[in-house]
């Protein structure tokens, strides 16, 4: 496979490590990748101060990787984070609605 450049979701965020995450993204057309970005947890890494959260969207530039089933993310350029703190409920339906399209 080449390597992509999709709009994506973050459904979910794991932990990989000191400085690495793990990523379950929803692109437009790519449909689930899992992806792996490698020291993103460093402050002095540009382009991801802002941090990934539930349904953050942005555009994706990733590749594939020979020896496992997670794609290297590369870029990250955040277009929209929405206002999910402001309401209890309405987190609680963005947490299950990422949790259910992880699972299809």
């Amino acid at each position: 496979m080449a390597i992509i450049k999709d709009l994506a979701q973050v459904l979910r965020v794991y932990e990989h490590g000191n400085t690495s995450l793990v990523l379950v993204v929803l692109g437009r057309h790519s449909g689930q990748l899992r992806l792996l970005a490698k020291g993103v947890r460093k402050w002095t890494r540009k382009g991801f101060a802002g941090g990934f959260d539930l349904l953050v969207e942005g555009e994706l530039l990733a590749y594939p990787r020979r020896s496992e089933g997670l794609w290297i993310f590369k870029e990250w350029d955040e277009r929209r984070r929405p206002e999910l703190g402001a309401s209890l409920g309405l987190l609680r339906q963005a947490a299950f609605l990422c949790e259910f399209t992880e699972a299809l």
